[in-house]
């Protein structure tokens, strides 16, 4: 036992994958869960476009979803 953390171990074997992939150029899989939110999110999007005439604010979406507005943001950056 070297008093590391199993988090800050996994952290950085996570970072290299991701950073492996991303200079591969390979598509990273996306989970169900922020694929069902995007759709939601441009369902919620297009009504609230049509509702307001302009478009919507990500604080306007995440009130509509009930969700906090990182979580918008975080699933858009994925899209």
């Amino acid at each position: 036992n070297q008093g590391t953390k199993f988090s800050s171990y996994a952290c950085f074997w996570i970072l290299g994958e991701m950073k492996k992939i991303v200079r591969e150029d390979k598509p990273m899989k996306v989970s169900r869960d922020i694929t069902s939110l995007n759709l939601k999110i441009d369902k919620i999007s297009l009504l609230l476009t049509q509702k307001l005439g302009r478009t919507p604010t990500i604080t306007e979406i995440s009130n509509m979803l009930g969700l906090e507005e990182w979580m918008i943001i975080e699933a858009l950056m994925v899209k």
